[in-house]
Order: C-alpha cells, then sequence, then structure tokens
C-alpha cells in the first residue's frame, strides 16, 4: 500500500484497517513526509495500549520512518537511530 500523505486521514484510516485486520506486531511506514509525529497520530493507526514506537522525522529531501511495535509479542532490547536519524535499528525477542 502507498502511504504518500500518511497524514491524511484516509490514510490513516487504511493504515488502522490493516493493522486490525492482519492483527499486524511490526508496522513500518517508509518515506513518510511528516515532520511532526506525535500519540494523537500514533494512536489513530494503531489502537492497542500495548505499543511503542519509535520515528525518524522526515528533513528536508529526505523521507521519515514510523516504527510501531506491539510490546507484548515483541521485546525490544535495543534502539538505535544512526546517521543523522536516516537509520532505525531494531533489535528484541520476538514471543508468541
Amino acid at each position: 500500500m502507498n502511504v504518500f500523505g500518511v497524514g491524511f486521514k484516509d490514510k490513516k484510516m487504511a493504515l488502522r484497517f490493516l493493522v486490525n485486520r492482519f492483527n499486524l506486531v511490526l508496522l513500518c511506514v517508509i518515506e513518510m513526509k511528516l515532520v511532526v509525529v506525535n500519540e494523537k497520530l500514533i494512536n489513530s493507526i494503531w489502537d492497542r495500549n500495548t505499543r511503542y514506537w519509535v520515528v525518524a522525522l522526515s528533513v528536508g529531501i529526505s523521507k521519515g520512518i514510523i516504527y510501531v511495535w506491539d510490546s507484548s509479542y515483541l521485546y525490544v532490547m535495543n534502539i538505535i537511530v544512526d546517521m543523522n536519524g536516516r537509520v532505525i535499528h531494531i533489535e528484541g525477542k520476538y514471543s508468541v
């Protein structure tokens, strides 16, 4: 799915549908152009209470990245944001 324009209501609703329909444990939105990501935005696409998120914001022509995961299934032990926020490395364990 192309989520270009994730700031728009219809794109947020489409992401929320995918998260709930397929019971996603991890969601990654790449090449988003938002310069502000907050709890309100994350809540609009991921409505479970057991979630964490990390973001590398859009800077200049570089697009941003959002990772959201269900902390009841994915235990994250380490997050590294590198290369001036352009790379996000997440280490963890998945449990059923």
